[in-house]
């Protein structure tokens, strides 16, 4: 019998402010968007998929507006008002389901996935959204939190799995981006 090893560590990403980013291998970079895009998704078995939604406010300024996880049949999306809605319905917390649950602790909603297997902590009053997975995803996962192989020369993959350089942060974001076409903006 062939074992299987994944590293004992947990990838962690994270998004700060509107435009910074840290990915799970600790590549930086600065994008800002008016669309949804994937942060992370999982390419071997399609557990998850997190997503940042963009918009801009009475300002014109872009700003993350939300955070949506999907979970099998089941979508979670974390707003920036702390208002939670469960397939786009509003809901209260905790919201307690077979393999998640998202809860309000303080500033932070919290959806946890399969006891820690996957888990997005958005403290909304500091801007910061956290995504940690465990080991068991190290190498399963792209989007523009890169790919948590433990390197950062392709953190920049594309969805058609083309590595960009620093230069063309747009391609990449553009890559992962969900749904209809709209403007992206980025600077390094």
């Amino acid at each position: 019998l062939k074992e299987h090893f994944w590293p004992p560590f947990r990838g962690t990403a994270m998004l700060v402010g509107n435009q910074d980013f840290l990915t799970f291998d600790g590549l930086t970079y600065s994008f800002a968007g008016e669309c949804s895009y994937v942060l992370a998704h999982d390419f071997k078995d399609r557990d998850f998929t997190v997503i940042a939604n963009y918009g801009k406010d009475d300002k014109d300024q872009l700003y993350r507006k939300s955070i949506t996880v999907l979970s099998g049949e089941k979508k979670i999306e974390i707003s920036s008002d702390y208002q939670v809605m469960k397939d786009d319905r509003t809901t209260d917390l905790p919201l307690v389901m077979d393999d998640m649950t998202v809860m309000r602790v303080r500033d932070s909603v919290i959806v946890n996935k399969n006891n820690g297997e996957l888990t997005v902590d958005c403290q909304w009053k500091r801007n910061v959204c956290t995504v940690s997975l465990s080991g068991w995803h190290f190498g399963r996962t792209a989007g523009l939190l890169g790919t948590f192989n433990n390197e950062q020369n392709d953190d920049m993959m594309t969805s058609q799995r083309t590595v960009l350089g620093a230069d063309d942060i747009r391609g990449f974001a553009d890559s992962w981006n969900v749904g209809e076409r709209c403007s992206t903006y980025s600077n390094r």
